[in-house]
């Protein structure tokens, strides 16, 4: 019943209308709160949590809760990635005028055709997955003009990389 409930809630999220209004969403809070979420989760996998974060505030562009739906899956799927459990480490950055988010486990990686289908509807490697939750994600990230790419290799584990451009709320000038 949970799973179902899951599964519709994530395909809502989807086809639901929202008003185009963004605003600006620190990066960094978004991942620490999405860590405490799955960190019972991570814990009963022995999967651990390792985050680094800039001193900084990394701001882009978004819908905050959009934003955390995103983080959520790709993290949660690395934490399902790992069934003898292992690590998933995180690393915000700002580079230029991006914010860059890489997500890494240590998981059963995959192979390039593997890799070229995730985010496609109903794709999942895993036995009870829908492929829902990374094709929401994909199309987040892509709504705010965000860019996601992907490298694994089977064996050795993942890493996601997600590129958004940066909002600097400092430069933006009010006009009555």
């Amino acid at each position: 019943m949970d799973r179902t409930n899951d599964v519709i809630t994530e395909y809502l999220s989807l086809a639901k209308p929202e008003a185009d209004t963004k605003e600006s969403v620190d990066v960094c809070q978004k991942i620490q709160t999405v860590v405490k979420i799955l960190y019972v989760y991570a814990l009963e996998r022995k999967v651990s949590i390792d985050v680094r974060l800039p001193e900084q505030e990394c701001a882009i562009l978004g819908h905050p809760q959009k934003v955390k739906q995103a983080f959520l899956n790709i993290i949660k799927n690395g934490i399902e990635a790992m069934p003898q459990g292992g690590a998933v480490s995180i690393c915000v950055k700002q580079e230029s005028q991006h914010v860059i988010i890489q997500i890494l486990d240590e998981g059963v990686g995959m192979n390039e055709d593997e890799v070229k289908r995730l985010g496609q509807p109903f794709y999942s490697l895993k036995e009870k997955g829908t492929g829902i939750g990374l094709m929401v994600s994909y199309r987040i990230i892509d709504s705010l003009h965000g860019k996601i790419t992907v490298q694994s290799q089977k064996g050795k584990g993942t890493t996601f990389t997600i590129r958004f451009p940066l909002h600097n709320c400092k430069n933006i000038i009010a006009i009555n």
